[in-house]
Parts: structure tokens; C-alpha cells; sequence
């Protein structure tokens, strides 16, 4: 299972075709965006700001915007997964494509905790439900779920509509 209330992390490594975290790490451990613009902590206030890249759309067709990820972290919080989030007092999406978590107390890696986050197309799981959405990774990446034979194989083919151009190099996983 790699929705996001998950409590196997390990299953983000088989999904990484398809979703995709809000950051990434560079060579020195840093986070940068990458579903995200920015993910910004102001140590004064214990908040955290993400900025999110606009004209991104899932797998099936639909918008990635806050709603989307706030939608992630609520299923996140549900599922008992708060400390993924690096235990936020509260969150919001402040626009179209800006969220803003608060904290009652900080930690030094609340970037890299944010930036760790994979989203999943909102609309797939409420249209298909949870059973479907287990074993069916919608998100946003350079590859789409094919074909999955649970013990065997998972088979990805190219997203032909992929947001990042120039990436997705080979037709098939």
C-alpha cells in the first residue's frame, strides 16, 4: 500500500515511477523543490510555506494544486502519520498554490521532512476508493502503472503528458 496514510514508507521506492514528493535532495543532503517551487521554514514564527509549481496535472487528467496536497496531508493525519509532516499544530492552503503549516516547536529538518511528502491524485482515490487506489500509484510522475501482478511485477509506460519536458527517457519500466 503506498497511499498516503500508508505505514510502509518502503513502498514509495516501487510507486517513484508514478508519484512524487513535494522536494528532492541534492548531492549534499540539501532539499529543493520539485513538485514544489519552495518549501520555505521561518524559525521566528515556526511556520513553513510551500510554494508549489502551477500547470501540473496528475496522471488522470486533474489539476495538482494545494487542494491536492492539502488533501494528501489530511489522509496523512488520519492515518496516524502527523510526524511525516514534521507534527504541524495546523495547516492551510493560503492560495491556489501556497500552504502554510504551523508549529508549536521547531526542528532543524522541517524542509527535508516536507519536501519527503508523495502525492497522490485525490480524484483517483475518490472515484475508485481505497481498495483500488492500494495498488493503483496515481500521481504526477514521468511514468503511469501499466500493469501490477502482485509478488511478481509492476510495469510503467512513458507519461506522454509529463510536466517536466525532456525527462521520462526510456517507453517502459
Amino acid at each position: 500500500c503506498f497511499l498516503p496514510f500508508s505505514t510502509n514508507t518502503g513502498d514509495r521506492f516501487s510507486v517513484a515511477p508514478a508519484l512524487e514528493s513535494l522536494g528532492r535532495q541534492d548531492i549534499e543532503g540539501n532539499t529543493y523543490g520539485w513538485l514544489a517551487k519552495s518549501i520555505t521554514a521561518d524559525y521566528d514564527t515556526l511556520t513553513a510555506t510551500i510554494e508549489l509549481n502551477e500547470g501540473i496535472k496528475f496522471s488522470d487528467g486533474t489539476d495538482f494544486n494545494a487542494e491536492a496536497v492539502i488533501w494528501n496531508f489530511d489522509k496523512m493525519v488520519e492515518g496516524g502519520k502527523e510526524s511525516e509532516l514534521g507534527n504541524p499544530e495546523s495547516y492551510e492552503a493560503t492560495g491556489d498554490y501556497t500552504i502554510e503549516l504551523k508549529y508549536s516547536e521547531w526542528a532543524n529538518n522541517i524542509e527535508t521532512v516536507l519536501g519527503e511528502v508523495f502525492i497522490y491524485s485525490p480524484t483517483a482515490f475518490e472515484e475508485n476508493g481505497e481498495d483500488w487506489a492500494a495498488i493503483n500509484p496515481v500521481g504526477t510522475g514521468a511514468y503511469v502503472l501499466q500493469e501490477y501482478i502482485k509478488g511478481d511485477h509492476m510495469t510503467y509506460v512513458k507519461n506522454e503528458n509529463y510536466w517536466r519536458e525532456g525527462e521520462g527517457h526510456v517507453d517502459q519500466i
